[in-house]
């Protein structure tokens, strides 16, 4: 069962996207795969995105933690990362990288594959969220600075409290 040009349904609901990967010298040549689409409500995780994706909680919500504390650390990679993430929910091209172990004769292969989410249905939606992450993101940005200045001041005169009272 064929659902338009990008999208494929299997018989028992699983659907799947098109996409290419690189391949041959250089990357020149392309194959055409198929990814798995999650069946998570794209506009659910937008909002959650949006609200607390600075602090990297999509990141940990779909398992990756070492992303996740990054966002958290640098709030949202100083505002950056957390557009792009905005950016590929809403254009459908934000993924996850999920292991799987496939049996064969050998013994149990590793492999990577990507699972992608949704395409946002509503094109205002999309836009309107990609707007209030890019004014968050300046948040986040300023809060970073603010955070920083505040750590650098305190340590800065715990520092000189301490050789202040020093005897030479």
């Amino acid at each position: 069962m064929k659902e338009g040009k990008d999208i494929y349904i299997e018989e028992n609901g699983v659907k799947y996207r098109r996409g290419y990967a690189r391949t041959g010298l250089f990357g020149y040549a392309y194959n055409e795969y198929y990814y798995p689409v999650a069946d998570d409500d794209p506009t659910r995780f937008l909002i959650l995105t949006i609200l607390l994706g600075w602090l990297g909680v999509h990141k940990y919500i779909t398992g990756e933690y070492a992303q996740g504390l990054l966002y958290t650390l640098t709030f949202g990679g100083f505002g950056f990362f957390y557009v792009f993430d905005v950016i590929s929910i809403c254009t459908g091209n934000y993924y996850v990288l999920q292991t799987e172990y496939i049996e064969t004769d050998g013994g149990v292969d590793k492999q990577k594959c990507r699972i992608y989410l949704d395409k946002i249905p509503s094109k205002r939606a999309a836009l309107l969220g990609v707007i209030i992450s890019i004014l968050l993101s300046f948040a986040a940005l300023t809060a970073y600075v603010r955070v920083m200045e505040t750590v650098g001041q305190s340590t800065s005169s715990v520092t000189t409290s301490m050789f202040e009272n020093m005897d030479y």
